[in-house]
């Protein structure tokens, strides 16, 4: 819950779509632990690139299990 609102409050975007970019990621099998860990990766990204977070999230999630990425170190990618 924290991380929701310390998300929303470092970037542009409202609690309810930091959730929304998180059930994204669960949705695709990722545990809270990893979720916690890239929502403010996703969220940058999704603020640089103009779209929507829970479509960013899916997407890179998406990307992540394709490659069998690991989510620590995300913020690097």
């Amino acid at each position: 819950r924290d991380n929701v609102f310390d998300v929303a409050g470092a970037t542009t975007f409202t609690a309810q779509e930091i959730i929304g970019l998180q059930k994204s990621l669960v949705r695709l099998g990722f545990t809270t632990e990893q979720v916690v860990g890239v929502t403010e990766s996703i969220a940058r990204f999704s603020e640089a690139t103009g779209e929507a977070a829970d479509q960013v999230a899916t997407f890179v999630g998406k990307q992540m299990k394709a490659f069998q990425m690991a989510t620590v170190g995300m913020g690097i990618v």
